[in-house]
């Protein structure tokens, strides 16, 4: 795991996190997370900590079916944060 997150942030260029981060911290943009199967702790987790240190931010939860409303409320200015992962037995198995 240590090994898989030290190439994701070799590969990940320093500005991509910068502008990442910028997004994150304008108070003029509404921030909205989800995640997947898995991800969707990490999602809720990291909602309740931005809405510590900022307004406008929201947590898409539920089934994908019941996002749809909320996805179709988004504006251009909007930023989507999507946690997910890449399950390799899925994409062995043929699944």
């Amino acid at each position: 795991m240590i090994r898989n997150l030290r190439e994701t942030f070799a590969n990940l260029p320093p500005t991509e996190l910068d502008e990442a981060g910028r997004l994150l911290a304008d108070r003029r943009r509404r921030i909205h997370l989800v995640g997947g199967r898995f991800t969707d702790s990490l999602a809720r987790y990291v909602s309740v900590q931005l809405r510590v240190l900022r307004p406008d931010v929201s947590h898409l939860q539920d089934q994908e079916s019941n996002w749809q409303d909320q996805l179709l409320d988004m504006g251009r200015r909007d930023v989507l944060v999507v946690f997910d992962i890449v399950q390799r037995w899925l994409k062995s198995s043929g699944l």
